[in-house]
């Protein structure tokens, strides 16, 4: 796969989790009247550990650098005003935490190293094992 074509499915998986995460951060839960927004932390996990795994499922930054692009861009489009309401993120202090925290998130593990795969099998010395068993 070329790094174009990496670099398309990173900005459009990147718009997609960001659409859908805009919206799952909007959940929470009532505990005795007291509203706990779990949904922010849910959306940022699976946000930022879709990053992680695309960039070493595909072994390349620019995977997670249009990854970050795509979301931004969701995350603005979803943002922005459409005559009198939002679309998904209103202008109150959950979204704007949101917005923050998601792209301090996405702009910092964009700049991470690619994992490498590790061959644990590689570093054994084959011969040492077989002279241990025969003696």
């Amino acid at each position: 796969m070329s790094k174009l074509s990496k670099g398309f499915v990173g900005l459009a998986i990147g718009f997609l989790a960001g659409i859908l995460a805009a919206f799952v951060r909007a959940d929470h839960f009532r505990i005795h009247g007291t509203s706990i927004p779990y949904g922010i932390v849910l959306a940022l996990a699976t946000v930022l550990s879709l990053q992680l795994w695309l960039t070493r499922h595909f072994q390349a930054r620019i995977v997670s650098i249009t990854y970050a692009v795509g979301w931004i861009a969701a995350t603005i489009y979803l943002g922005s005003a459409s005559g009198t309401t939002d679309l998904a993120l209103p202008s109150n202090s959950l979204a704007a935490a949101y917005v923050l925290l998601g792209a301090i998130g996405v702009s910092m593990f964009a700049a991470l190293p690619v994992l490498r795969p590790v061959d644990f099998h590689a570093n054994i010395d084959r011969t040492d094992a077989n002279s241990a068993v025969n003696s």
